[in-house]
């Protein structure tokens, strides 16, 4: 069962996307998005139902007309390091009087995108059938009960997700292009 914590670790943290910062109920559904990624999951009491007709607009939108193969495939696990802290499990605070990464072990931070595990995906760009998908995104996917991915008929299109309790949608990447 998906609950309100695990549901807010899809949110945007922007300044300027106040209205996505917290999980929102429309028609009996609560989601959560960040404008990359939305999780929908039935109605979590307390989650306060939305009036806001364009955000409405825009969720529906997002949920209608894409179209997968019909296959869906495990979310791939980490298979590395993070490439932020590099498996430390830490980050150095930026706040600090010197460089801002001055590694201390005893003080510094639980790095942000790995949520202090040390485990990441060995790439900024995680090939997966016709898309490449952000590590960051794969990681929160990861947490998700059983969750799949399916490949949708075009690769400028959000990647469906299916999990234990819920369905969502993840934009790609685009894909990384070799200049000669």
């Amino acid at each position: 069962m998906i609950d309100l914590k695990l549901l807010q670790t899809f949110c945007s943290t922007d300044d300027m996307r106040l209205e996505l910062q917290s999980p929102l109920t429309i028609n009996g559904y609560t989601y959560a998005t960040d404008g990359r990624i939305i999780i929908k999951v039935p109605a979590i009491d307390g989650v306060p139902e939305t009036t806001k007709e364009i955000i409405i607009a825009r969720i529906c939108a997002e949920f209608s007309g894409v179209k997968n193969t019909g296959r869906f495939l495990p979310v791939p696990p980490p298979d590395g390091n993070c490439l932020t802290c590099l498996g430390l499990k830490k980050i150095a605070c930026v706040f600090c009087d010197c460089c801002g990464w001055k590694i201390d072990l005893a003080t510094d931070i639980p790095c942000l995108d790995c949520e202090g595990s040390g485990k990441g995906y060995n790439d900024k760009q995680v090939p997966f059938e016709d898309h490449e998908l952000n590590p960051i995104y794969l990681r929160k996917l990861y947490t998700l009960p059983n969750c799949k991915i399916a490949s949708n008929l075009d690769s400028n299109n959000p990647v469906s997700i299916m999990f234990d309790g819920g369905q969502g949608l993840l934009m790609p990447m685009l894909k990384s292009r070799n200049v000669d």
